[in-house]
């Protein structure tokens, strides 16, 4: 337990530290939404359909109830840091050892996912029978309603994205140039193949926000856009092409220029609000066609854009941009962002059982909502340091066996 501790107070001068800022914001964002969304699972559904018609358009609820693009900050610092680690492989040694690479990935994710999983077995038992799914990391091609832990499909959506894109880096090479342009081809075509599922399945806003309420929408929903790989894999590829931006020639021009962080900056501000002020989840508001395609089509890109861009910024060497750097590099984030993958991992079963052990039964005041996000937070760390104790760290000591390449920047 000292070791953990030790871990979990000093980040090391081998990890991008601005990182930490961007994934501790990200399971917060989470962990936020979660604790919001489940009191819909225990109140009336007239009275989750009075708190959606209330609040939808209020800024903080906009704002907190976007938590789901926690998962898309997630995601483009995986890209980010998984293609960084392959480049460097690919640019020294030519090559990139597959065996190794899968083995590692699998020792980092597997023993605190079965783990979780198992427990979620037992107390739930909620299609269990399908678990077997969630072990192959193919459970997001299972029907929602058949899914068992059903917040495990962004892990899934990650395996098959490390499982595809080392031999996507062998065939392009180690040429920014060449791999920029590649991600930002395939991050447009994801964006014209929502366009087409959208145009195709009839879909526009308003989203239908909790299954509660319209059980039907939500679930084709979550089944044709939502946990798919082809229509979220643009995140996971602009973090690759953060990579891209970081190496010459791209570099001089993105992260060292003095006014190139004040661009980035706003580049980031711009593409967030652009997502999350829009209030898509307030029923019956109507919305012009061509925004609904538009914003059904890109808005899980644009926002990686902005992340990327807010992620560039933060490397600038002066100005705002290094300011922002230390910001998101502060220490106070390195315990969180440590404990993000067993935090993301738990969360929703500590929140559900609170919910479920006082009898949650109404609408709780705000007083209340924030007193069972403290408990539960605090639960939720205490387990999560336990999982990141005795599972995660002994397993992730195994993995230099692997290899004489020191990989601690995952």
């Amino acid at each position: 337990m000292r070791r953990a501790l030790a871990t979990l107070v000093d980040p090391g001068e081998a990890r991008v530290k601005q990182v930490d800022g961007l994934r501790a914001i990200a399971i917060l964002w989470v962990f936020i939404l979660h604790c919001i969304w489940c009191v819909g699972m225990f109140i009336p559904r007239d009275a989750l359909m009075a708190v959606v018609n209330e609040h939808a358009t209020h800024p903080l609820f906009t704002f907190f109830i976007r938590g789901d693009l926690g998962v898309d900050l997630f995601f483009v610092i995986s890209g980010f840091l998984i293609s960084g680690m392959l480049v460097r492989e690919l640019e020294t040694r030519g090559g990139i050892n597959l065996l190794q690479f899968y083995s590692r990935r699998l020792l980092r994710l597997m023993p605190a996912y079965v783990v979780v999983l198992l427990l979620f077995c037992l107390l739930s038992g909620e299609n269990w029978r399908f678990a077997w799914a969630n072990l192959l990391y193919v459970n997001n091609f299972i029907p929602t309603a058949q899914q068992c832990m059903k917040w495990a499909w962004s892990l899934a959506i990650e395996e098959q994205f490390y499982l595809l894109f080392p031999w996507l880096l062998l065939m392009c090479g180690t040429s920014a140039r060449r791999n920029l342009a590649v991600m930002v081809t395939l991050a447009g075509l994801g964006v014209a193949l929502r366009a087409w599922l959208v145009w195709s399945h009839g879909v526009e806003l308003p989203i239908v926000i909790h299954e509660r309420i319209d059980p039907q929408p939500f679930e084709s929903y979550n089944d044709v856009f939502y946990v798919k790989p082809y229509t979220r894999f643009g995140a996971l590829l602009i973090g690759v092409a953060v990579t891209e931006l970081m190496r010459s020639p791209y570099r001089r021009w993105v992260v060292d220029t003095p006014w190139s962080a004040v661009l980035l900056l706003w580049v980031g501000i711009m593409s967030w609000g652009w997502v999350i002020a829009p209030p898509i989840f307030k029923p019956g508001t109507e919305w012009s066609t061509t925004f609904s395609l538009m914003y059904l089509s890109a808005y899980h890109t644009v926002f990686a854009i902005g992340t990327a861009a807010f992620l560039l910024a933060s490397f600038a060497a002066r100005g705002v941009g290094a300011w922002w750097g230390r910001l998101l590099a502060a220490k106070a984030w390195h315990p969180i962002a440590r404990l993000s993958y067993s935090t993301y991992l738990i969360h929703p079963i500590i929140i559900f059982g609170f919910y479920t052990l006082i009898g949650l039964k109404e609408v709780p005041s705000m007083t209340q909502l924030l007193g069972a996000m403290a408990l539960c937070w605090t639960l939720t760390m205490a387990l999560s340091l336990l999982l990141y104790t005795y599972v995660e760290l002994p397993f992730m000591r195994m993995r230099p066996a692997l290899s004489h390449v020191r990989l601690s920047r995952e």
